[in-house]
């Protein structure tokens, strides 16, 4: 074999190395891009929910979490809702439970005051969960409001 034809296989090994560790350094950037991104969304949407129910809770149309209940009933009830499955619960009693995806994985368990939790789920057909839940006061009621996305469409 001539000097040229051995440089020239090897500068297309080089290359292609090069290409496939570059292609994939990009596809793992990207991923990590919308995965941010998709966290970010549901945070932020968990937020405003976490917010209208502070505020239904705070007037006193009707007693207990009637106006709770119905906020959400209204929030995530909607063709088009972002999330899959929502739960409140004010200790043991669960307030209002909604969706089927992932039922499994809402749970009433108490969860720190004004702190939120971030947990990646996976089920068993492959399909991947975000779940945000956290706690919260409205006056002396503590509620714990539990969260669950799918994000299967990234993966």
């Amino acid at each position: 074999m001539k000097f040229r034809v051995k440089i020239m296989a090897c500068m297309l090994c080089l290359m292609s190395v090069l290409f496939g560790a570059g292609g994939s350094a990009l596809i793992l950037i990207s991923f990590q891009n919308s995965l941010e991104g998709e966290i970010a969304t549901a945070e932020n949407s968990y937020r405003m929910l976490l917010y209208t129910l502070q505020v239904a809770g705070g007037t006193d149309l009707f007693a207990g979490t009637e106006n709770m209940r119905n906020a959400l009933r209204q929030m995530t009830g909607q063709k088009g809702a972002y999330w899959d499955a929502v739960l409140l619960a004010s200790g043991d009693e669960v307030v209002y439970r909604q969706g089927k995806a992932a039922e499994e994985w809402l749970s009433a368990e108490e969860d720190e005051t004004g702190n939120c939790r971030v947990t990646f789920l996976r089920a068993g057909n492959g399909e991947r969960y975000l779940r945000i839940s956290g706690g919260f006061s409205i006056g002396a009621q503590t509620l714990s409001l539990d969260t669950v996305h799918d994000i299967s469409e990234l993966y």
